[in-house]
């Protein structure tokens, strides 16, 4: 293994380095991990001395590097997915709001008739022009590598031009393969091509933050290599009532699905498929594949939504009777009271509550004004503009003080207390003066 292997890359574009002085929104634990894959000395077993058999503890087809890891190990590929769409989903809202029309993912022929799948287009309605977008994360290994990729992106996609010049009527289409590196490098061709479109250098460091932060080791990518959590032969995966999430990812389990109606049905011949596509991978069970189509069809989601909540609760309609019997007769009372006069636990009674929509109004003071209190504050607003009109600086001479409040109740704790109700209650507390 070559130390410092495609680090020249990370001289083309140095704002992209700023986390190495500057590690903002990264913890200790995870700027160690990325200075180690800058230098090409991540724990792996390519590292001399590190393990006597140097080959991938997963797929045992190559030699374990830092390159095969993050860019090849069939076992970290869900990973790998979801690191590109979240790059890929960034650089399309930065085009959204430099007033582009976007699409994502979207499916196109080329001119031999073969399907083909495009990351981004960016339309500008006001040119009639279009711009094929392919962003990919390759592992850095030399500096012609980003215009190796961008040819190869375009003897993939310019087939295709003409399809999307008939869908979307466009005059003109280019095409562009960007490679950003998977250890946070952003090479000069992506850097100049983004710069042509207006977006400022932070969002190419922000970029460059999230490409590392899907890449360490310290995330799962690194983590699934280690012997310990190597999951054996043994591993209980289909038994009754278990989570399928738990043991599998959603790019499994989906598969598992595809291959179950691709055979139309036949859980043993599908179980047979997916072992000789996906000969690395633990085989499920064909129970489970048979499981997974009836929770799909009966729940929409992977896993039937009573799984992993606990015991289930047991609260008898008596018992929920005697509680709402007793917030209604005394709406100002505790839960913790209802559950000690029930026998059971006030969090039994918060829950009930909250089930039938009661909530606990709490009281607030106003001023004790009778009918007989308007007439006379209009009378006083009166005699003030009176006196304002004989003399106009009346008002320096009165001296305005602050509001007293005198009671003859000892003080209440309005935060104590409180109505159950379905709407906001009005209550009554004994009046206080005020003067």
């Amino acid at each position: 293994m070559q130390k410092g292997k495609g680090v020249i890359l990370y001289s083309e574009f140095t704002p992209s380095n700023k986390w190495i002085t500057k590690p903002d929104g990264m913890t200790s634990g995870e700027w160690k991990e990325a200075i180690k894959m800058t230098a090409n000395v991540s724990a792996v077993r390519a590292i001399p001395g590190r393990s006597q058999d140097n080959h991938c503890r997963r797929c045992l087809s190559e030699i374990e590097t830092l390159g095969h890891i993050l860019g090849a190990c069939p076992y970290g590929e869900t990973l790998r997915i979801h690191r590109h769409h979240a790059i890929r989903t960034k650089l399309a809202d930065a085009l959204r709001k430099l007033k582009y029309t976007v699409y994502e993912e979207i499916h196109g022929t080329a001119d031999n008739g073969s399907n083909r799948r495009i990351d981004i287009i960016a339309i500008s309605e006001s040119l009639s022009q279009g711009m094929i977008i392919d962003p990919t994360i390759r592992f850095e290994t030399y500096k012609g590598q980003p215009e190796d990729v961008h040819e190869e992106k375009r003897a993939n996609y310019v087939p295709t031009i003409p399809y999307y010049k008939d869908k979307y009527q466009l005059h003109d289409i280019s095409v562009t393969g960007l490679m950003f590196g998977a250890r946070g490098t952003i090479p000069n061709f992506c850097s100049q091509f983004c710069k042509t479109l207006g977006l400022h250098k932070s969002f190419l460091h922000e970029l460059a933050l999230l490409i590392i932060k899907e890449s360490l080791p310290s995330k799962e990518t690194l983590r699934g290599h280690s012997d310990s959590s190597f999951r054996g032969e043994g591993y209980i995966q289909c038994c009754v009532g278990v989570r399928l999430c738990n043991i599998y990812s959603n790019q499994e389990l989906a598969e598992i699905h595809f291959m179950y109606g691709k055979v139309d049905g036949n859980a043993a011949l599908a179980r047979r498929l997916y072992q000789e596509r996906y000969p690395q991978r633990q085989c499920p069970d064909r129970k489970t594949f048979v499981r997974l189509h009836y929770r799909l069809c009966e729940y929409g989601k992977f896993n039937s939504p009573g799984l992993g909540r606990g015991r289930p609760r047991s609260t008898t309609p008596e018992v929920q009777e005697e509680i709402l019997e007793a917030v209604n007769m005394t709406p100002s009372i505790s839960t913790r009271r209802v559950a000690l006069q029930v026998i059971v636990p006030h969090t039994t009674v918060w829950r009930l509550l909250k089930e039938y929509q009661l909530y606990p109004y709490h009281l607030q003071r106003v001023q004790a004004l009778s009918p007989a209190d308007y007439p006379a504050r209009v009378r006083f607003c009166q005699w003030f503009l009176q006196q304002c009109g004989v003399n106009p600086n009346f008002p320096a001479l009165v001296l305005f003080t602050d509001e007293a409040q005198f009671t003859r109740d000892d003080i209440t704790n309005f935060h104590n207390q409180h109505v159950w109700g379905r709407r906001t209650q009005t209550s009554w507390k004994t009046p206080y003066f005020m003067f």
